[in-house]
């Protein structure tokens, strides 16, 4: 009697974990420690604290994505902290323009892995000029682009960045 109540338990505990929708399973956890990633007020990461990746803009896509040289291979990049308009979507031009004067074709960059690496064809990258400012802060604190909500060592900051553009009308995205 036993056996058959727990063949039955065991087989809805698979049936449950294996339909479960992917937006509400977690991300795994990042190999980084939150701490060791922080902007400061002019929303810069300091360059010689924090681990990072060098890297060469080749190409723009649009407001959240880049071709560039990572480790003498060519590499597309989803900036990971922020959520550019898409090509079809109002302030598209605007955020594509504001990436592409921040980092030209041959801007120097330093990535730092979010936590998860990839989406399965782009890296999944925080991205920052050589001084350690913030591409993904400053499009989301100019009201260019949406932070992204789901994750992230950056998350929070960017999130209040988008809070303050917002309330104070800033950018396109939120200008009244």
């Amino acid at each position: 009697m036993l056996a058959p109540t727990l063949l039955v338990g065991a087989v809805l505990a698979i049936a449950v974990v294996r339909f479960v929708p992917a937006e509400t399973v977690s991300p795994p956890p990042s190999s980084v420690a939150p701490g060791s990633l922080v902007l400061d007020a002019t929303l810069r990461i300091d360059p010689l604290v924090v681990e990072t990746e060098a890297a060469s803009v080749l190409r723009l896509i649009d407001g959240d994505t880049l071709v560039a040289r990572v480790d003498g291979a060519r590499q597309t990049i989803r900036l990971f902290g922020l959520q550019a308009p898409e090509r079809d979507e109002r302030c598209y031009g605007e955020a594509s323009a504001r990436l592409a004067r921040l980092a030209p074709v041959g801007t120097p960059l330093l990535l730092h892995p979010g936590p998860r690496n990839d989406d399965g064809s782009r890296l999944l990258r925080y991205a920052f000029l050589e001084d350690g400012r913030s591409l993904d802060a400053t499009l989301v604190a100019e009201g260019l682009a949406e932070a992204w909500r789901r994750d992230g060592q950056l998350r929070d900051a960017i999130v209040g960045l988008e809070s303050e553009a917002r309330g104070a009308g800033r950018g396109c995205l939120w200008a009244r």
